[in-house]
C-alpha cells in the first residue's frame, strides 16, 4: 500500500513535467542532489540515455520506481543498523550492528522510524571501537555498560536533555579526555567513569546523586559541585587537588581516600551524616586546607583517616564524637575532649598509633565498641565517670599487646571490664 502510494506520487510529478518540457531541462544538478543520486558510472550512463529517450512516460515509470525504493530504503535504513524497543513515548536502542560499532566517528540518530531515541540500553556499545560519539538530541538515559571497555573512545558530545548515566556506562574508557556534562544531568551511576585515567570534566548544574566509585582513579584536578548524595569512594585514588561541595545531604565512606595530591576541600555547609575515612591517606591535605565549620567537622566525623592531624581540641558544645571520627589519624598524639561530650562512637580513635594518653570526662555516658582499639602506643586512659561500654574498649588478640593502664573509679563498668579482660588499672580516689 505504502509503496504504491509513493510510486504513483513520483510518477505523476515526473510524467506531468516531461509532457511540458524535456527531461534534461527538468532534471537539474540541484534536483539530482536532492534525490540523492550518486555519480556512479551507471547513473551517468542512465542520464546520457535520457537524452535519446522519446518516450518520457516510460522513463517516468522507471524513475518513479527508483525514487520509491530510495524513500523506503531511507525510512528503514536505521532499523537495519539498530534494534529498538519501546521506551516511554519513544524508543531505546538495545542493539547496534557491528558496522556501527566499528565506526571511528559515530553520530547516533535522533529518531528511528519516526520515533525519538530516548535511551541507550545496557551493553550496546560494550567493547566497541568508536573514537568519537555524538549522542541523540532527545536522549534521557544511558544504560549500564553502554560504552564500557572501549579503549579508543576519546570524545563524547552530550545532549542537553540527558538525565541519567548508568552504572559502569564508560568504565575503563582509558582515552576519555575533557567532558562537559549538561545542566539537565541528575544522576551518575556506580562506577560510571571508573578507571578513566585521562578524564576531566566541567559541570555547573546540580546533581541528585553521584554513586559509589563513579570517578575512582580519574585525572580530575578541580571540581565544583552541587550534589545531594555522594556514594562510597566517589573520587578515591583520583588526581583531585581542590574540591568545592555545596548542598550535600548524604556522603558515603572513603570519598577522598588515597587522593594523594588533594590540598583544598571546601564545605560551605555541613549538615549531612558523613561516612568513615573521608580523608584516608590524603597526605598533602593540611588542616588549613579543610574549609568548613569547625564544630561540624567533629560532629560529623569528617576527620577520620586524616593522616596529617597531630593534635585536636574538640570544641565545647560538641555532644557526640561519631563512629570512626578519628580512625586512622596515624599522627594524632593529643586529644582534648570537652565536658559537653556525652557519647563516644564505635572505633572513634581506632588505629591512632601515636596517641599516648586520653582523658574521658565524667559527662560521657556511653563508649562504643573498639573506641581505642589498635592504639599501640597508648599509655594512660583516664575515665572520670561511669560510662556504659558497648563492647570491648581495646582489641584483645595475640597480635596486639596492650601497654596502657586504665584509671577509673570503683564499682564502675570500666572497672568490671578491666577485671574481666585482665587490663591493668588503678582506682581514682
Amino acid at each position: 500500500m505504502c509503496a504504491s502510494i509513493h510510486f504513483r506520487f513520483y510518477y505523476r510529478i515526473i510524467a506531468g513535467r516531461t509532457r511540458r518540457r524535456k527531461f534534461e531541462e527538468f532534471l537539474t544538478e540541484k534536483e539530482i542532489a536532492v534525490f540523492s543520486f550518486q555519480r556512479s558510472s551507471a547513473t551517468d550512463f542512465l542520464l546520457r540515455g535520457v537524452k535519446n529517450m522519446k518516450k518520457s512516460k516510460i522513463f517516468a515509470l522507471f524513475l518513479s520506481a527508483v525514487l520509491c525504493c530510495g524513500v523506503l530504503g531511507f525510512w528503514s535504513g536505521c532499523s537495519k543498523d539498530y534494534e529498538t524497543e519501546a521506551f516511554e513515548d519513544g524508543v531505546k536502542i538495545v542493539k547496534a550492528s557491528d558496522s556501527i560499532k566499528n565506526q571511528a566517528s559515530l553520530t547516533l540518530p535522533d529518531k528511528i522510524k519516526g520515533k525519538k531515541v530516548l535511551a541507550i540500553g545496557d551493553n550496546v556499545f560494550w567493547q566497541a571501537k568508536v573514537e568519537k560519539v555524538i549522542l541523540p538530541e532527545y536522549l534521557l538515559e544511558i544504560g549500564k555498560n553502554a560504552f564500557s571497555y572501549n579503549p579508543n573512545l576519546a570524545e563524547i558530545t552530550f545532549n542537553e536533555n540527558l538525565k541519567t548515566i548508568g552504572a559502569s556506562a564508560f568504565e575503563n574508557c582509558y582515552s576519555l579526555g575533557i567532558l562537559t556534562f549538561p545542566d539537565s544531568l541528575e544522576r551518575i551511576g556506580r562506577s560510571a567513569f571508573y578507571d578513566c585515567i585521562k578524564l576531566d570534566f566541567q559541570f555547573d548544574g546540580r546533581l541528585k546523586s553521584i554513586e559509589s566509585y563513579a570517578f575512582t582513579h580519574c585525572k580530575i584536578s578541580y571540581c565544583h559541585l552541587s550534589v545531594e548524595e555522594l556514594g562510597d569512594s566517589v573520587f578515591a585514588g583520583s588526581g583531585l587537588r581542590r574540591i568545592h561541595l555545596n548542598t550535600v545531604k548524604k556522603m558515603g565512606d572513603a570519598i577522598f581516600a588515597d587522593c594523594s595530591v588533594l590540598q583544598v576541600v571546601e564545605f560551605p555547609q555541613l549538615e549531612a551524616p558523613l561516612g568513615d575515612l573521608l580523608f584516608y591517606n590524603c597526605y598533602q591535605l593540611t588542616p588549613s586546607g579543610i574549609v568548613a565549620p569547625e564544630e561540624a567537622l567533629y560532629r560529623l566525623g569528617v576527620l577520620s583517616g586524616y593522616p596529617r592531624m597531630i593534635e585536636t581540641h574538640i570544641p565545647e558544645g560538641t555532644e557526640t564524637i561519631p563512629e570512626s571520627a578519628f580512625a586512622g589519624c596515624l599522627l594524632l598524639s593529643e586529644v582534648d575532649i570537652p565536658s559537653s561530650v556525652k557519647s563516644i562512637g564505635k572505633s572513634a580513635f581506632f588505629n591512632c598509633f601515636a596517641l599516648k594518653e586520653i582523658v574521658i570526662p565524667a559527662t560521657v555516658e556511653t563508649i562504643g565498641s573498639s573506641a581505642l582499639a589498635n592504639c599501640e602506643n597508648l599509655q594512660t586512659v583516664r575515665v572520670e565517670g561511669n560510662p556504659r561500654l558497648e563492647g570491648t574498649l581495646f582489641n584483645h588478640n595475640s597480635h596486639f599487646t596492650l601497654k596502657a593502664t586504665v584509671e577509673c573509679r570503683k564499682d564502675t563498668f570500666v572497672e568490671a571490664y578491666c577485671k574481666e579482660y585482665s587490663v591493668p588499672y588503678q582506682l581514682i580516689p
